[in-house]
């Protein structure tokens, strides 16, 4: 299944082009960047290097929290209406799940934790 995948609950947003558990293609958002503002061409872009057109996305994958509710909103919004356009899922993911997910395996027990900003994290 060719899936996108947006981050952009974070300082730095980042999205990834899938086809099936193969990373194709990504794309880190400058922190710098505001996301409202980039996010589209930078999905464009993320296409062009995977060799896809927007309708060969079947799945948009897109985190839904905790995290900057300005940037969730931008993500989620983007996800389901890039979604309806080219009549792909949408599936909703929790960022502290992803950011563990990218840890390698042990046998410990992994908590993850990330900035949320006023002396505070979310974990």
């Amino acid at each position: 299944m060719r899936t996108l995948a947006l981050e952009t609950s974070e300082r730095v947003g980042s999205l990834a082009a899938f086809d099936g558990d193969q990373l194709v293609a990504s794309f880190e958002l400058a922190a710098d960047q505001r996301t409202a503002a980039v996010i589209g061409s930078a999905v464009g872009d993320l296409l062009h290097r995977a060799s896809w057109r927007p309708a060969d996305v079947q799945l948009v994958a897109v985190t839904s929290g905790p995290g900057s509710f300005t940037g969730l909103r931008i993500g989620v919004t983007f996800a389901k209406t890039f979604a309806f356009a080219v009549q792909a899922e949408v599936l909703a993911c929790d960022t502290l799940d992803v950011i563990a997910a990218g840890c390698p395996e042990s046998q410990r027990v992994l908590w993850t934790a990330t900035n949320a900003q006023r002396q505070q994290v979310f974990a």
